[in-house]
This record gives C-alpha cells, structure tokens and sequence, in this order.
C-alpha cells in the first residue's frame, strides 16, 4: 500500500515553516491554522495572524497572500490550483471569496449576515462548497450550500445540519458531517455528537456513515471515490485519522496514532496517496 500523504494540525504542536521579512531574515510560524494541500501536492495554503498564507512544500519559506485587519481563515485550493476560497469578516459576518494564489484583490461572493464557512471546491472549478447558518433560528447550526466562482446566487444542499462538505472526485456526491452543534468538546460523548453523512451532490439520498457517539470530522475522499478518510476520536479521547471503506459492513481502520494532542482539520492531497 504506498504512503498516504496528509496535511493536518495538531494544536499544541508547531508546523516548521518559515516567513521572511523585508530584511531577508527567517522566523519560525508556529500555531499556523486551517492547512490544505494545493492539487500538484507543492504548497500548502494556512491562515496565520488573521491572513492567508501559502508555503511550498519543500523550501518552507511562506508568503502572504491576502493581508487585512480582519480574520482571513479557511483556504481552500481551486482544482486547477490557481485560487483560493476563504472565509472572511472584513465587512463584519463571514463571506466567502477567492483571491488568485499569487495574490490580489479578493472577490466577494456571499453577502448575508449570518457565518459562512467555506468548505471545498466542485471537481469542475465552478461551484464553491460553503457551509452557513442563514436559515436556521438559533440556536443556529450550519448546512450546505453551493455557490457559483463567477458569481450568483447560492443553492441550498442540505434539508438539515450539514458542515464541512466535502465533494467526491467525480462531483456526485458529498460527504459532510452531520450533528446539532456548531462547538468542538475533547473527549465528548452523547446526542450531540457529528458523525460522517453521505448525500447525492444535489442534497438527496443522504445516509449516515459513522454511527460512533463521540466526534468525528473532516471527511476525505480516497482517489477512487471508495474510501472515507476522517478524524475520530473513535479509538480514545486523542482524535486521530481513520479510514473506511465504503463497502457494506466495513469497519474503520486507525491511521495515525496521536496520543496527546490529537489532529484538527486534515487534508488528504488530490492524488488520494
């Protein structure tokens, strides 16, 4: 089986990658957020300090790509690598936009009160995954909604709670987590907990996939479209990474092996390996 590639944090643990100042020198980024893996696997893109960044995989040398005093989180690489989507409050509630990789002026495509999180990109480049809470009363929780890149007007995907949303490689599908509440607890056990859901990309035929009553989050698809990766907290309070295969009766399988500080946010490059 080859190695498995991921980019994922640990919240107590420093990623060593380094920025440069006007002057030439190098500082360490430490507690760097929200990491995902650009499609040829050479820049990771992160937000530090309120701003996106991207640094390449082998210099370790990061740049900014977006600088406001607002909070920039959540970037997310388009499929041919050129953009990114990110959530924002400059203008007071999260939005969604895009900024070119190389930098520049970013673009708007949501404008409503409530927050909206940006989650994936449609394998076609041409939709923006999101989740928001901009039809729920309070209190609020989030669901799925896609949004045109060249502007429009967004689509509701999901009937019900539905968050970090996840397209399969061939668009026909979604993987998103499902669970009433918009907090993260360590350790937590109970009805309130998220679980992994399935659902046909225009919101039907949603399924439920994990059935574990502590947190599980961040879905993955495998290459072939036949496997879930996903964080658990399934084997102890330490969330850790775990596989599963789609296929009838399956059970997962642990991949990483934390055992103090557990893994937030993981990120599988495109290639699925």
């Amino acid at each position: 089986m080859p190695m498995l590639r991921f980019c994922y944090v640990c919240p107590a643990i420093f990623l060593f990658i380094f920025l440069a100042d006007r002057a030439g020198a190098q500082e360490p980024i430490q507690l760097a957020r929200t990491p995902d893996i650009s499609p040829d696997g050479k820049l990771v893109a992160f937000s530090y300090k309120g701003d996106i960044w991207v640094v390449e995989t082998i210099s370790g040398t990061a740049r900014a790509v977006t600088s406001h005093p607002a909070h920039d989180i959540l970037p997310v690489f388009s499929p041919d690598g050129r953009t990114l989507a990110f959530s924002s409050n400059r203008h007071g509630s999260y939005d969604i936009y895009t900024v070119p990789v190389q930098g520049g002026r970013p673009n708007r495509l949501t404008v409503d009160s409530a927050a909206e999180m940006v989650c994936g990109w449609s394998p076609d480049g041409k939709n923006i995954l999101y989740a928001s809470t901009r039809s729920t009363a309070f209190p609020p929780s989030y669901e799925l909604y896609t949004v045109p890149v060249e502007g429009g007007m967004s689509r509701r995907i999901s009937a019900a709670e539905g968050k970090e949303g996840v397209f399969s490689p061939t668009g026909d599908r979604i993987a998103y987590v499902r669970g009433p509440g918009t907090w993260y607890r360590k350790g937590y056990r109970g009805s309130s907990n998220d679980d992994i859901w399935i659902c046909n990309a225009d919101g039907s035929n949603n399924r439920r996939v994990t059935s574990f009553n502590g947190q599980d989050g961040s879905p993955m698809w495998s290459a072939d479209g036949q496997t879930l990766y996903y964080v658990s907290e399934l084997h102890g309070t330490t969330a850790n990474i775990v596989r599963l295969s789609l296929d009838a009766g399956a059970k997962p399988q642990q991949v990483t092996f934390h055992t103090d500080d557990g893994v937030r946010r993981a990120r599988i490059s495109r290639d699925g390996q």
